[in-house]
């Protein structure tokens, strides 16, 4: 099992299951620090590495995740690839994600 810096990166071919019901799927996560971080903190360090991403069960029941004892709060969006199938989709999808993230993350996209 492939591992990076000590954490699984890859799922068991085992299971995969029948490669004709794959489908591929573009998630986007957006990372909002709810708190300011010590001015010695860094993205890598001390947001992405250091903190879970949303676990499938947040996901799932449609909740921002918070982390980093309530420093940080993300959400995940997903979408099948084959949805994204011209521009006005890619659009349409986009739109969708920025309205969710900010009803989700309290944000202003402008």
């Amino acid at each position: 099992m492939p591992n990076f810096l000590g954490r699984r990166t890859e799922p068991s071919i085992a299971d995969l299951g029948d490669v004709a019901d794959a489908k591929s799927a573009l998630s986007l996560i957006v990372w909002k620090c709810a708190e300011t971080f010590p001015k010695n903190s860094n993205w890598y360090n001390d947001v992405w590495y250091a903190n879970p991403w949303p676990s499938m069960d947040v996901i799932e029941a449609g909740n921002a995740a918070v982390v980093a004892d309530g420093k940080i709060r993300s959400f995940q969006v997903d979408t099948l690839l084959e949805k994204l199938e011209d521009r006005a989709s890619v659009i349409r999808f986009t739109n969708s994600a920025k309205a969710t993230f900010a009803g989700a993350l309290d944000m202003d996209f402008g």
